[in-house]
């Protein structure tokens, strides 16, 4: 298998096998739409300004024998102006993408590179947010978003290096005094045999700020450390909010909102019958409150109800 390397920042993306040319199409709609929304003005959109082409210069009155003279004239003036107004077009430089796909020739993963202002993390958070809040994903296949904030080579001297320059900003704290976070890390590793899971997590660890008491909570932790270690490059990221949006799922995330909805509704159904009561079954013509034997006679099922020959399952 070649060594295949992507570069970071970016975003680490799993789906259905089979379907990763067609993530990454998909993907690259979303991310271009909510990059349009979070850093306006940053892509490579837009209508070129030299593209419009230039209005035709007025031609005065001339005496009639002139006419064609000046019409041969004009054309050739403008046919030079509209060259010279292509040849500006074609020469001015056109904004990079904000986005470049990375062939990681491997199923069921994709790998987008994002670039300045893009903030992967902030960029994942959003649609993620977006997802729990309508219960609707804008992806098909797409399935987990891992978030890269930057990459490296995947050896352990260079995975420490690049932990002690993002964890002091990522653990950062405005409150005062600075507050104390829970921690997990969450390390995955493909197609690389060399370095020991175990033995980087704990190295790891000890690059957290050892300053403000951060401890570690692998049920209920506010702070996640994303390492993904993928052949020869290893891509890290520390993320909020992972537990809440499904370890970054969002099929996941569109399921638990779509279950939620569905016991809210089963619940306000079930409370507005229990509002209603036996009333509504006996109807007006008996009193329920004086005579509550009589009211529910003959409408629950008796302990003789079998010699009936009518279930329990039938009432």
């Amino acid at each position: 298998m070649p060594k295949v390397r992507v570069e970071g920042p970016g975003v680490w993306v799993s789906c259905v096998k089979g379907k990763e040319k067609q993530t990454v199409g998909e993907l690259y709609d979303l991310f271009e739409s909510i990059a349009d929304e979070l850093w306006p003005g940053s892509g490579s959109a837009g209508a070129d300004e030299g593209a419009k082409s230039p209005e035709s210069p007025a031609v005065g009155g001339t005496p009639h024998d002139d006419e064609d003279e000046d019409e041969d004239e004009d054309e050739e003036e403008d046919l030079e102006k509209r060259i010279a107004n292509e040849l500006k077009v074609i020469k001015k430089p056109k904004k990079e993408s904000r986005f470049t796909n990375y062939n990681t020739e491997t199923a069921c993963i994709v790998f987008v590179g994002c670039k300045a202002p893009v903030d992967p993390v902030k960029l994942v958070l959003t649609y993620l947010e977006q997802a729990e809040k309508t219960g609707a994903a804008r992806t098909r296949f797409a399935q987990r978003f891992s978030p890269v904030s930057a990459s490296c080579a995947a050896n352990p001297q260079e995975i420490l290096i690049l932990a002690n320059k993002l964890f002091p900003t990522a653990f950062e704290s405005e409150s005062d005094p600075p507050k104390s976070y829970r921690y997990k890390i969450e390390l995955k590793i493909r197609n690389h045999s060399k370095i020991k899971k175990d033995d980087l997590v704990a190295q790891l660890a000890a690059c957290v700020p050892k300053d403000r008491g951060h401890t570690v909570d692998l049920k209920n932790p506010e702070l996640v450390i994303l390492v993904e270690i993928f052949m020869v490059t290893c891509g890290m990221a520390v993320v909020p909010r992972y537990e809440r949006y499904k370890r970054f799922n969002v099929a996941q995330i569109v399921e638990s909102v779509h279950k939620e909805r569905f016991e809210e509704g089963a619940d306000e159904k079930g409370s507005r019958l229990d509002k209603v009561g036996v009333e509504s079954v006996v109807g007006d013509d008996v009193d329920v409150k004086r005579e509550p034997a009589v009211a529910l006679q003959g409408l629950l099922p008796s302990d003789k109800s079998e010699d009936r020959g009518v279930t329990g399952d039938h009432v």
